[in-house]
């Protein structure tokens, strides 16, 4: 099915907002996917001296998962290209995996991306109890399960109704630059105020490694730190606005200063490169071409970046904080620190652990209530039911019952958990069917509304917060929905969007493209 059919035709550009996939790419990921996720584990499993239970069925599992995954690569349309809600998530998550562990890529066998083997190294307690056949009945459930949330995801997407795209009339402004930088002078404030309370910068980032979670969930932090993000999001709108912004001192000057206040407000690297990642991405539709140099030296510098921020995190019993690493240049040590950390923060098998969790419990959808009022504060509702990922800790990593949970401290942090799983542990087989049935039909609609607007850079931006930041689970939801709640109010404040104003115009250039 066409996802052109909703977009009028006087909106359908030659050039794909999308921005094409070339075929020597898809051939490359097909062959990676295939021989790094199948045959390479495979070919390991088969010469090992004892073969895992159940390996056969294992691998016919995870070969139809990985069919399933480059179903849209193999069947490639012109109408997809690799920001497509369809491509996207796989380069996506391609890049990150090999962003954490790039070795693989050169020694497949010794540092394997994929792997057949039952015994695990998790912490979780109800991991520790399995057999090695309930270990591998596990995972082949997890896999099959996971195969099953793809086929519904597909037919969200291609089978169930349409969603309708809005009719919205964007109108043009002069002073996003000047609302850009009046928003980065609130974050700047916030973050000020932030670093005040918790003593000074020094005092703060040497608890990010050992109270973390605690510095940010003190009273009145939490919302500091939301507020200190404000700075990224203006960088993105902006960027969206000035074609040539990349050339523009105060420009790359608030990219440096908002990426900067928001690693050392959260304490999470990955907000500088996600943040970076989405400039380029911006800078993608609006070209309609693969930045491919660009990109590459982004990403050596993020990871580089990745292990000197973390040399200075872990070193959080010092006095002073040694900023010394970030100006020692040394990348070849960056780069070293930033592997040692990799194998250091592995999720230890989380979704596995929550998968056997909900063959034991069921969470009957407290998660999807904590998305729907997160904006409660906890003072008000010290009940309220948290994320599947502080579920996930509590009761399969510490062992603990499902009642006490309301009991967690603030320094337990959540093991991620993936959308299917998340489904399945809250309603069993149905909510993987409706939840990943209903996330297809909205990637359909979002393809459709970049579409229609192809050529509006406010909605550039708010697809790309929407296809980088929302991934299905609650926690991604929960992010979005703020960060959408910011991005709106600096539309608004910028005169991009307008109470009252509807109407997409008939033809010609839409109201607030770039000059």
């Amino acid at each position: 099915m066409n996802v052109l059919a909703q977009a009028p035709v006087s909106h359908w550009t030659p050039r794909s907002p999308f921005v094409p996939f070339p075929g020597w790419a898809r051939l490359l990921l097909i062959v990676y996917m295939t021989l790094y996720h199948v045959l390479l584990p495979a070919l390991a499993e088969a010469f090992a001296s004892n073969q895992s239970p159940l390996f056969f069925w294992r691998l016919l599992a995870e070969s139809a998962y990985v069919a399933l995954v480059l179903l849209p690569v193999i069947f490639y349309r012109r109408e997809y290209g690799v920001l497509h809600p369809l491509i996207f998530p796989l380069l996506y998550s391609l890049v990150k995996l090999i962003f954490k562990q790039p070795a693989h890529v050169f020694l497949p066998l010794e540092a394997s991306l994929g792997t057949f083997e039952v015994p695990t190294e998790s912490l979780a307690v109800v991991l520790s109890y399995l057999s090695l056949d309930a270990l591998a009945q596990a995972r082949l459930e997890l896999t099959l399960l996971e195969c099953l949330g793809l086929v519904f995801y597909y037919v969200g997407f291609f089978f169930l109704p349409r969603i309708r795209v809005p009719s919205i009339r964007f109108a043009p402004s002069t002073r996003v630059r000047g609302v850009a930088i009046a928003m980065l002078t609130v974050a700047a404030v916030a973050f000020v105020v932030l670093m005040t309370a918790s003593g000074g910068v020094d005092q703060y980032v040497r608890g990010l490694a050992g109270r973390r979670f605690e510095n940010i969930r003190q009273e009145g932090l939490g919302s500091l730190v939301a507020l200190v993000g404000v700075g990224t999001t203006a960088v993105i709108i902006w960027f969206a606005y000035q074609r040539r912004a990349s050339r523009d001192p105060v420009f790359i000057a608030a990219v440096v200063l908002a990426s900067s206040m928001a690693w050392l407000s959260s304490g999470s690297r990955s907000d500088i490169a996600v943040l970076l990642m989405m400039l380029i991405m911006v800078w993608m539709i609006r070209a309609s071409r693969l930045p491919a140099m660009r990109a590459a030296l982004i990403a050596i510098l993020c990871f580089g970046l990745f292990g000197a921020l973390g040399q200075i995190r872990r070193d959080y019993n010092a006095v002073e904080v040694n900023w010394s690493y970030l100006t020692s240049l040394d990348l070849q040590d960056w780069l070293l620190a930033a592997s040692d950390e990799v194998e250091e923060r592995e999720e230890k098998e989380s979704n596995l652990a929550a998968y056997v969790g909900a063959r034991q419990t069921r969470l009957y959808g407290l998660p999807y209530v904590h998305a729907a009022a997160f904006w409660v504060p906890r003072f008000v509702w010290p009940d309220k039911p948290r994320s599947t990922g502080a579920y996930n800790t509590w009761v399969n990593f510490y062992g603990q019952s499902l009642a006490s949970v309301v009991e967690v401290p603030p320094t337990v942090g959540g093991r991620p958990v993936n959308r299917v799983v998340e489904a399945f542990w809250s309603f069993h087989l149905p909510g993987v069917v409706v939840v990943l049935g209903l996330f297809g039909m909205f990637h359909r609609w979002l393809a459709s509304f970049l579409l229609v607007y192809s050529r509006v850079p406010a909605v550039w931006v708010l697809y790309v917060l929407a296809l980088a930041q929302f991934n299905g689970t609650v926690v991604s939801f929960v992010s979005l929905t703020r960060t959408l709640v910011i991005a709106l109010g600096i539309l608004f404040l910028c005169g991009v969007l307008r109470w009252g104003r509807k109407g997409i115009p008939a033809a010609g250039r839409l109201a607030g493209a770039p000059r």
